[in-house]
């Protein structure tokens, strides 16, 4: 029976095309739909990770901000390398008859955290007067460097919360790489303007970098039992792993609408191979009868047409299969290559999970 199984499918190979080209399609379409909540998975936690990318500890105060002297201690320990305060400030920014909130922090100190931030183009303010904008943020504003940038700030001996107009040169444009934890920033200030907001700056959080080589276990012990009771102590992979589980929802429902689609055309895929089987097992009426009549049992008979079936489907899940991660992979190329999407792959691999449903649909 094997061999009348081949045969049967080499003489029926232009009617099964249209049944292999409707699996393709259905398993196709189901394993694009996997592989984006792939990417999606990888699309957040890399946009988190790059939060994170320089950092080893964090410091989460829960009841009174960290002081000066507190902060100075930190830095002071044996295997920490670098500090930076979470401290930042909401601040309007004008351009070019623009407005826009921007968050701006204190330019860290000369250090390992300084140095690993991304800037696009320019500098770090080093004076003041000098602001430095995500590459975003300066996109909507519709500057460049050496433009002016207007921010309301506190006026001279200002109690009421009162503000005016000040300008500040663009002196560089940053990333966003290497960002400060969850911090979500927009702009770099010289430390000394930022102190005319030092009434409203609450340094509740410390982002610590330990020295390379350094022994985490006793560097955590030492900052747990410097922060005290009132604060708590993350790993950079523990906040990442938090901070997934609040994207976890939203992933979710883009993962279920883009898999409905993918349903459908199983589906639909499912009505074409069920109605073209059953036409070619109606018109091979008279061929399954003279098998019958030359020996072959009812069972062998259901086992040859199940085999073609499974033979089909199997070819033609496979080639939908790889078509699939070849598209994807390719327009994932030609994201990379035009779009500024930092956080997307530029390449995705196979997994069991990806091959094997959409081998079993098919």
């Amino acid at each position: 029976m094997t061999s009348a199984t081949i045969r049967q499918l080499l003489a029926q190979r232009m009617r099964l095309f249209g049944v292999g080209l409707a699996i393709l399609i259905g398993v196709g379409f189901l394993t694009c739909t996997l592989l984006f909540g792939t990417i999606l998975d990888s699309g957040f936690r890399n946009s988190v990770g790059d939060e994170y990318r320089s950092i080893d500890f964090v410091i989460e105060s829960q009841a009174e901000p960290f002081t000066a002297e507190t902060i100075g201690e930190v830095e002071a320990l044996d295997g920490v390398a670098d500090v930076q305060p979470g401290s930042p400030i909401w601040i309007e920014a004008q351009a070019g008859g623009r407005t826009f909130p921007v968050i701006a922090a204190s330019v860290p100190d000369p250090g390992p955290l300084r140095d690993n931030l991304g800037l696009a183009s320019g500098r770090l303010p080093d004076a003041a007067g000098e602001i430095t904008l995500l590459r975003s943020t300066a996109r909507t504003l519709r500057v460049e460097p050496g433009d002016a940038v207007t921010l309301m700030v506190p006026g001279p001996g200002s109690v009421d919360g009162s503000v005016e107009p000040r300008d500040f040169t663009l002196v560089g444009l940053w990333s966003g790489e290497g960002r400060y934890g969850s911090e979500d920033l927009d702009a770099f200030l010289a430390p000394e303007e930022l102190a005319q907001w030092s009434g409203q700056r609450w340094v509740a959080t410390l982002y610590v970098m330990t020295n390379p080589g350094a022994d985490g276990e006793p560097v955590a012990s030492r900052l747990t039992t410097l922060a005290g009771d009132g604060a708590t102590l993350s790993t950079a992979a523990q906040k990442i792993d938090a901070e997934m589980l609040e994207f976890k929802d939203a992933a979710n429902a883009q993962k279920l609408g883009v898999g409905a689609f993918g349903v459908i055309a199983l589906v639909v895929a499912g009505i074409v191979v069920s109605n073209t089987f059953a036409i070619l097992v109606a018109q091979r009426t008279r061929e399954i009868a003279l098998f019958r009549c030359a020996g072959a049992t009812a069972g062998q008979v259901r086992r040859m047409v199940l085999a073609e079936a499974v033979a089909v489907g199997a070819v033609a899940s496979a080639i939908g299969i790889g078509g699939a991660l070849l598209v994807t992979n390719v327009a994932l190329r030609i994201v990379d290559w035009r779009l500024d999407f930092d956080n997307v792959p530029a390449s995705i691999g196979v997994s069991t999970p990806i091959v094997t449903w959409p081998l079993l649909a098919g």
